[in-house]
């Protein structure tokens, strides 16, 4: 399971991490959101160490969705160094995410 992130957390867990983080933004009602986390909780495990995964429910942290322009779900940001590289809403399969973070 990958960690729930919110607005608190999220300088100390993203923006002063030193390796790349993913995060997935959804909704518990979203169906879509539900699948892609399946995804993104295989692919932490297999990334264990090397890629930090988290969940960001926009409901309960309407800010950060608001901060990454989030219009629909499910969306996907990818940092690195602090930094957000690029971001893409919509569903993602296990093969495009892993694409996405550019394995």
């Amino acid at each position: 399971m990958i960690a729930a992130l919110n607005e608190s957390q999220f300088e100390k867990e993203v923006l002063n991490s030193n390796i790349p983080v993913v995060l997935q933004f959804g909704a518990d009602w979203c169906s879509k959101c539900r699948i892609m986390k399946r995804y993104i909780e295989e692919l932490a495990v297999d990334n264990e160490n090397k890629i930090r995964f988290f969940y960001v429910d926009v409901e309960a942290s309407p800010q950060l969705s608001e901060k990454h322009g989030v219009q629909s779900l499910p969306a996907i940001a990818l940092y690195k160094n602090g930094s957000l590289v690029k971001q893409k809403n919509g569903l993602l399969g296990k093969s495009g995410i892993t694409a996405f973070i550019g394995e």
